[in-house]
C-alpha cells in the first residue's frame, strides 16, 4: 500500500506518518533531517544501514532509522536497495517504509529498486509511507500508482489544481478549508474521501528515544477509530 502524506510544515505529516508505521512490527525510516527520534541509535553509511536491516529482520530491533551522512541522494539508494531487499528475501513479512521530506531525494523514478519496491510489493505487507510539503515532490510515476493520499490544508493555487485534476472538485474545496493539523485522506481506488479533525488521535512524540508499543491493541488499549481506520478501511 503506498500512502503519500502532503502538507507544509508542521502540520505533522511526519508525526501522522509514524502514527500509522507505528502499526507495523518491522519499520525503517529514511530520515535525511534526523528528526525521528534524534536522540536514538541510527544508521548514517550504507555499511550500518546494512548490518542494521539484519538485525531488524532477525527481530533483534523493530525500528531502523536511516540518515545518510554523505549524499542524500546515494543514500536514498542504498536505503529504497534495502527495503527491496527485505521484500525479495521473504514477499510475506511486514514491513513500513517510511520516506520522511521527499523533496530531499531524487525523482523517485530515476530509482530503480524504489520503483521496484512501490510496483512490486505485495499490499497487504508493505506500507509505503511519503510526506512531502506538495504533490510536486513526489514524482508521477509513484503519484500514479499510489493508493491514498493524506492531505493537510493547502493554499497555494496550482496545488490545489493538481490536487483537483487527481481527487476531485469537492475534495479540493474541502481541503482548501482545513484547518491547521486537519487533513483529509482521499482513497483513490475508489474516489472517496474522509475528514480526519482531531490530531490527539494519531499524535506521537518524535523525540522519544523509545517508540511506543507496536499497536495500542498490545497494551490491551483499543485503537482510537481515526487512527484504527488509517488501516483497517483500506
Amino acid at each position: 500500500m503506498i500512502w503519500l502524506v502532503i502538507g507544509r510544515r508542521e502540520q505533522g505529516k511526519t508525526t501522522l506518518a509514524m502514527s500509522m508505521a507505528l502499526r507495523v512490527p518491522a519499520r525503517l525510516i529514511f530520515d535525511p533531517r534526523g528528526m525521528i527520534r534524534p536522540d536514538a541509535p541510527r544508521a548514517e553509511t550504507p555499511a550500518e544501514l546494512d548490518e542494521a536491516m539484519d538485525d531488524l529482520f532477525e527481530g533483534r530491533v523493530a525500528e531502523v532509522r536511516f540518515t545518510p551522512r554523505g549524499d542524500v541522494e546515494e543514500g536514498f539508494v542504498a536505503f529504497a536497495t534495502a527495503a527491496a531487499a527485505w521484500v525479495r528475501a521473504d514477499v510475506t513479512r511486514p514491513l513500513a517504509v517510511v520516506v520522511d521530506e521527499a523533496g530531499f531525494v531524487p525523482r523517485s523514478n530515476r530509482v530503480a529498486p524504489f520503483m521496484w519496491l512501490c510496483r512490486c510489493s505485495r499490499r497487504d505487507t508493505i506500507q509505503i509511507i511519503m510526506t512531502a510539503h506538495r504533490p510536486l515532490d513526489i514524482s508521477t510515476s509513484v503519484r500514479a500508482i499510489s493508493d491514498h493520499w493524506l492531505i493537510y490544508p493547502c493554499r497555494q493555487e496550482h496545488d490545489l489544481r493538481v490536487l483537483e485534476e487527481r481527487c476531485s472538485e469537492s475534495a479540493m474545496r474541502a481541503i482548501a478549508r482545513l484547518k491547521d493539523r486537519q487533513f483529509l485522506a482521499w482513497d483513490d481506488a475508489h474516489t472517496t474521501s474522509r475528514l480526519y479533525e482531531d490530531p490527539a488521535a494519531w499524535y506521537v512524540n518524535l523525540s522519544d528515544p523509545q517508540p511506543p508499543a507496536t499497536s495500542l491493541a498490545d497494551t490491551g488499549t483499543p485503537l482510537p477509530p481515526e487512527r484504527r481506520s488509517l488501516f483497517d478501511d483500506a
